[in-house]
C-alpha cells in the first residue's frame, strides 16, 4: 500500500503537529477532515487501501475503537504523517482478604 500523498500539494493535515496526541474520537475527527480535504470518495479510498467501502465508512462514522488501525491507515495514506498507537498501563492495589 503506497501513500498517495504528494509533497507538491498542500498537506491536508496542515493543522496536525508532530507528536500531537489524539484520543479515539479525536483521531476519527482528524481522519474525517483529512478524508474530506482529499476529494476522494470512500470507494476510491477503499480501493487504494485494499479495504471495503463499508469498512471505510464504519471507521469514519462509527464510534468503534476496534477500527483505530483503519483510521491510522487513512491518515498515513493521505498525509505525510504516520500515527503510532500509544499504549499506557496503570496498576491498582486490591486488598487481599
Amino acid at each position: 500500500m503506497k501513500s498517495t500523498f504528494d509533497m507538491t500539494f498542500p498537506d491536508p493535515a496542515r493543522q496536525m503537529r508532530h507528536n500531537q496526541r489524539f484520543d479515539y474520537e479525536g483521531l476519527r475527527e482528524e481522519a474525517n477532515e483529512i478524508f474530506r480535504a482529499s476529494g476522494k470518495s470512500q470507494t476510491q479510498l477503499a480501493d487504494e487501501l485494499g479495504k471495503s467501502q463499508a469498512v471505510i465508512s464504519r471507521a469514519l462514522n462509527e464510534e468503534n475503537s476496534t477500527l483505530g488501525k483503519t483510521l491510522r491507515e487513512i491518515i498515513a495514506h493521505l498525509t505525510a504523517y504516520e500515527i503510532e498507537e500509544e499504549i499506557s498501563v496503570s496498576y491498582r492495589a486490591i486488598r487481599r482478604n
